[in-house]
């Protein structure tokens, strides 16, 4: 199947404070450097959102960049409305896998990676600059409770690569690779997605991804 992007608008009114619980995996996101499929922007046109996304995409669009993560070209959402790229293929995998470079540069709270439930709500894993920290969220309804949160010097303007891991029974949030957050969960994932506050401007790049039986 064709993996394609579409938009998915949210709110984020946050609610409450999850207690953290250990996962049952605690390995690598990706167990090798060719593994999963990847998204890093390079040959698609600037000024614009990548083909393959969702006609009418608002706030979204490739920007070329002398700092990059990697390569010349970023991801970046300006303002506007809080809003999702979901990338499609995922639903019926049991597990579903994502990680990203982001940057916020104005606003707050912030951008991350997020796996999505239509039916529930999902996980949101955030890179939050003013707060120096990324945390990872619970969504039910419009209501978010904190999972579980690392402090990490992410000031505004500089990468930090975060990942979620969603599906097996357990969400999980990474930071440079590493586990920082778990939560036991029977919430199957439909989606994997990139997640941008409302008024705020961030850059994604090298995003990579996975959907597994």
């Amino acid at each position: 199947m064709r993996t394609r992007l579409i938009a998915w608008w949210i709110a984020l009114p946050l609610a409450g404070c999850a207690t953290l619980t250990a996962a049952r995996i605690s390995g690598p996101l990706f167990s090798d450097a060719s593994g999963g499929e990847r998204l890093d922007f390079e040959n698609q046109p600037l000024g614009r959102a990548p083909s393959g996304f969702e006609r009418g995409v608002k706030h979204w669009s490739v920007a070329d960049s002398p700092t990059a993560a990697s390569g010349e070209h970023v991801l970046v959402h300006t303002g506007g409305d809080a809003s999702v790229l979901k990338v499609e293929g995922g639903k019926g995998a049991k597990e579903l896998r994502a990680e990203a470079a982001v940057r916020v540069f104005v606003g707050k709270p912030g951008a991350g990676v997020a796996c999505t439930d239509e039916g529930r709500g999902g996980y949101l894993l955030r890179v939050e600059p003013e707060a120096k920290r990324v945390a990872l969220y619970d969504r039910s309804g419009e209501e978010f409770a904190l999972v579980g949160e690392r402090p990490v010097e992410a000031e505004k303007g500089k990468w930090v690569r975060i990942g979620i891991r969603c599906g097996r029974g357990q969400v999980v949030g990474y930071l440079d690779g590493e586990v920082m957050a778990s939560r036991r969960t029977d919430e199957a994932p439909e989606a994997i997605a990139l997640h941008a506050d409302a008024e705020v401007t961030a850059q994604f790049d090298d995003v990579r991804y996975v959907a597994r039986d």
